[in-house]
């Protein structure tokens, strides 16, 4: 007996599915080794933090380098004041962008 398409499909999204599970389930249960390493520069630094700093650590800031200074004003702020973790550019070129990632 031939399955009709959509069961087939069904049988092998779920079969997939349990592959994929069990695959993460093994590779989370393998000992990490850079996990168990000590970093005493990091622990330092993360226990000097504030609250606050700690979570602003957290957030990434979309950074566009084709716009005007207001907008790169607003990014200082935002890394002054909330003590941000990142930026991700859009728009622009890479030298533009390198320019910013040495003011901010």
């Amino acid at each position: 007996m031939i399955m009709p398409y959509r069961s087939l499909f069904k049988h092998r999204l779920f079969l997939s599915l349990v592959f994929i599970a069990g695959v993460g389930a093994h590779a989370f249960s393998q000992k990490v080794d850079f996990m168990h390493q000590a970093t005493p520069w990091a622990d330092s630094v993360f226990a000097q933090m504030s609250l606050g700093e700690k979570i602003g650590q957290l957030f990434n800031v979309a950074a566009y380098s084709n716009r005007d200074e207001a907008h790169t004003q607003e990014i200082l702020t935002q890394i002054e004041k909330y003590h941000i973790g990142g930026l991700t550019f859009f728009q622009g070129g890479p030298h533009r962008q390198a320019k910013l990632t040495n003011i901010y």
